[in-house]
């Protein structure tokens, strides 16, 4: 991660419907990569986006009209980000499964800091808002220091004629 930028980082969620394991990972702001398991060497997959049938982006193993044995993978696209979702799977043997998880939010650019000022043992600043984020993470020479939503902070205790290097990064939703 960038300091002055924020990212979610990648989740998994796993459930189980009798010998069908379904899982999502690499959950992104538009696709999801979803997977399952069991021993349906030969069946076929029906899958489903909040109860509608799925075009899949890409197929990384296994073929949802022939599926093989073990792990089956294929990458989803997700039309919105930050929307919740639910990937549903049907087999023709009857086994179903689903997994639920909400996509990333990405918050575009950095907090730009701006209006420094200081004394011998403080330093004080703001910086611009970032659309989406929730909070700032304020660091003090690499170090997080604040945690906070607003947009301005000041840093006390510090050593006189001392240089410091001041950060902040901006903090999407917890969606995941």
């Amino acid at each position: 991660m960038l300091r002055g930028t924020s990212s979610l980082t990648t989740t998994t969620a796993t459930t189980t419907s009798g010998a069908l394991i379904v899982s999502a990972s690499s959950i992104g702001e538009y696709s999801v990569v979803v997977s399952f398991s069991g021993a349906f060497q030969g069946n076929v997959a029906t899958i489903a986006m909040n109860g509608s049938p799925v075009q899949l982006s890409s197929i990384l193993s296994g073929d949802p009209a022939h599926l093989q044995a073990g792990t089956n993978s294929f990458v989803i696209a997700l039309p919105h980000s930050g929307t919740n979702y639910t990937i549903g799977i049907s087999i023709d043997n009857g086994y179903q499964g689903s997994v639920s998880f909400t996509s990333a939010i990405y918050i575009p650019g950095a907090p730009s800091i701006q209006n420094v000022a200081t004394t011998a043992t403080v330093i004080t600043f703001s910086w611009s808002a970032v659309p989406n984020a929730v909070q700032y993470i304020v660091y003090l020479n690499g170090a997080a220091v604040i945690t906070q939503p607003g947009t301005t902070a000041g840093i006390g205790g510090l050593a006189p004629n001392t240089r410091y290097t001041i950060g902040v990064q901006a903090v999407a939703p917890d969606v995941v």
